[in-house]
């Protein structure tokens, strides 16, 4: 069985705490909120888009720590994201965090521990579902 320590390790907590530092976006581009239904995670996204990149995230979490810590690390690691790779992004990190990929993302080996927590996996995928939202969400409105 995983040692439950390793799924708060230091490096989830410290993007946890980012989570918490995010300031919200004067006039966003495209907004999404996302909720776990198993576990009542929380997860709102504001988003600024400047030739079809991201250049400002910022959200406002309520839940675990992992669901913190995921929103914390996609604060920084999608800046500069063009649309189309980060509406792959939930994919690729559920792939990720399955069939033991690499995470698409530098950094998000700190979320390896997680794999062995099926449970947990939405916790960690609900901001990358939300970003890929508000960007849909978007070009609906476009």
């Amino acid at each position: 069985m995983v040692d439950l320590n390793h799924l708060y390790q230091e490096q989830i907590l410290n993007y946890a705490r980012q989570a918490r530092q995010s300031k919200p976006i004067a006039h966003p581009d495209a907004t999404a909120k996302m909720l776990n239904p198993s576990c009542g995670d929380e997860v709102s996204i504001a988003l600024k888009l400047d030739s079809g990149k991201i250049s400002h995230l910022s959200a406002k979490t309520k839940g675990c720590a992992i669901c913190e810590a995921s929103t914390g690390f996609a604060l920084s690691a999608l800046i500069q994201m063009d649309e189309g790779t980060a509406l792959k992004m939930p994919q690729k990190v559920e792939d990720a965090l399955t069939q033991e990929k690499d995470m698409p993302l530098r950094g998000g080996e700190a979320f390896h521990p997680i794999r062995a927590f099926k449970s947990r996996h939405t916790c960690v995928l609900l901001v990358y579902q939300a970003v890929a939202k508000a960007i849909n969400n978007k070009r609906i409105i476009k």
